[in-house]
């Protein structure tokens, strides 16, 4: 007899009628309760047109930009779905639209300067197009903008390009941009080649954004171009790095050719040319200056027109770097002449200005005088005379005679053709001794010829 034969024996039918009555109502429940949810649950809810996730804030800083990634999702529509930001003046957020194509984009969000510490709230307004099935979907989303205090910041720039000849240095002008900084800012100039040299380091006090240093190539600096690195360091802050390029030149050429009054008058000068010609070339050399020196005596047309106008030659030619040459010639002449209180000294001026000079070297003119220039119709005008300097590329003219009226009919000519040059009052105690003179003179020329030049950049930008 099976088990379950014993079972249904041992149970009272009541109870077994009952058991199976509760077993059959139960299953009944089952099957009919499938049926009757299937046909009387609501309808699933259908997706909205038009949905977009991005995040519910963002922050940045003023003056700055970011990005926010946003996601779409079409539901019985096709198009293009622009978005519009409805944001305060301060928040630049242009329009974008997403092609069909596409369900991700970036907007971009640009700060103001002004843009005020804090939170701001702004409203992205999604649109798709206009159809019978949906209407124009729409959604409306609210993002909070975290406008951030600025971090510290530095930037330093110079000029792309510094050019410095040999022996010399150039003014090169160091621009910072900074912020929120509290500390000086330390300068420093690396990977220098051998024979380019600044100072160690330079400090700038805070607040300060503009600093010159001097960038020197000694005579023996490679020439060619150079690329440098331009530091600057302040504590907490990355380095601003700058990279620019130093180009090495040759020595600067200067060509001085004296244009000396060598009337009856002018004895002492003429000695002392010859004696202290040394000196003014010492001046020069002192710069690292690479010179030549030449000289034309003249005398006054009118008096002496077969010897008026003599220029110097040094194995044939008008410039040279012998000065024992140049002394020995200079040592040859003889003032004499100068009948009248006028010489021919633009025509000399004139003479000078058309000889030839070395390419790309100075040009210096230095007039040596007691008289004023001889003013009739067969002389140049002042403008006659400015136009043949201009033309003829002088960039000096040194006048060393005695004070008004000399003075001015010299510099007159002289500043219309706009040439830079000194002027040095011919005393009697110059006359006598006057190559104590010349280092003055060879300082002028020095100065006006290799200044410190000044490289100036553009001013740099904070990151």
């Amino acid at each position: 007899m099976s088990i379950v034969q014993r079972f249904h024996q041992s149970m009272p039918k009541t109870l077994l009628f009952g058991l199976y009555g509760a077993l059959g109502g139960l299953l009944g429940a089952l099957l009919l309760g499938e049926l009757l949810w299937a046909g009387l649950a609501p309808p699933p809810a259908k997706a909205p047109p038009l949905r977009v996730a991005l995040s519910s804030s963002a922050s940045l800083y003023p003056g700055a930009s970011n990005k926010i990634h946003l996601k779409i999702e079409r539901n019985d529509f096709q198009g293009k779905v622009s978005i519009v930001t409805r944001a305060p003046e301060f928040l630049e957020v242009p329009r974008l639209d997403i092609p069909q194509a596409q369900s991700e984009a970036e907007l971009q969000l640009t700060a103001a300067e002004d843009l005020p510490v804090g939170q701001h709230t702004i409203e992205i307004l999604a649109t798709g197009p206009k159809s019978d099935s949906v209407g124009t979907p729409q959604v409306l989303s609210k993002m909070n903008i975290k406008v951030l205090p600025p971090p510290p910041a530095l930037a330093v720039s110079a000029s792309p390009k510094i050019e410095v000849h040999q022996g010399t240095g150039s003014l090169v002008s160091l621009r910072l941009a900074q912020r929120g900084l509290t500390q000086p800012v330390t300068i420093r100039v690396e990977n220098l080649p051998r024979g380019l040299s600044v100072q160690d380091s330079i400090q700038m006090p805070v607040g300060r954004l503009q600093r010159d240093i001097v960038l020197r190539a000694s005579p023996d600096a490679v020439r060619g171009e150079h690329p440098i690195t331009i530091k600057a360091s302040h504590p907490g802050v990355p380095d601003a790095v700058f990279q620019t390029k130093a180009q090495v030149l040759d020595r600067i050429k200067v060509d001085v050719l004296f244009v000396l009054d060598v009337t009856g008058s002018m004895a002492g000068e003429i000695n002392g040319i010859k004696l202290g010609i040394q000196t003014f070339v010492d001046a020069l050399e002192e710069r690292e200056l690479d010179a030549r020196v030449g000289l034309l005596a003249y005398r006054d047309l009118k008096n002496d027109p077969v010897d008026s106008m003599k220029i110097l030659r040094f194995e044939g030619e008008v410039l040279t770097k012998n000065l024992t040459a140049f002394r020995r010639e200079v040592g040859k002449i003889t003032a004499k002449g100068g009948k009248d209180p006028e010489e021919s000294s633009f025509e000399a001026l004139r003479l000078a200005s058309e000889q030839p000079f070395r390419e790309g070297a100075i040009r210096v003119l230095l007039l040596i005088t007691d008289a004023p220039p001889r003013r009739d119709a067969t002389t140049p005008t002042d403008d006659q005379l400015a136009k043949k300097l201009k033309d003829n590329s002088i960039d000096q003219l040194h006048l060393v005679t005695q004070g008004d009226p000399h003075k001015k009919q010299y510099e007159a000519p002289r500043d219309k053709a706009g040439i830079k040059g000194d002027f040095f009052r011919l005393t009697a105690d110059g006359k006598k001794d006057f190559n104590k003179f010349l280092p003055k003179l060879g300082e002028a020329v020095a100065n006006s010829s290799a200044p410190e030049t000044r490289v100036t950049p553009a001013t740099p930008r904070k990151t």
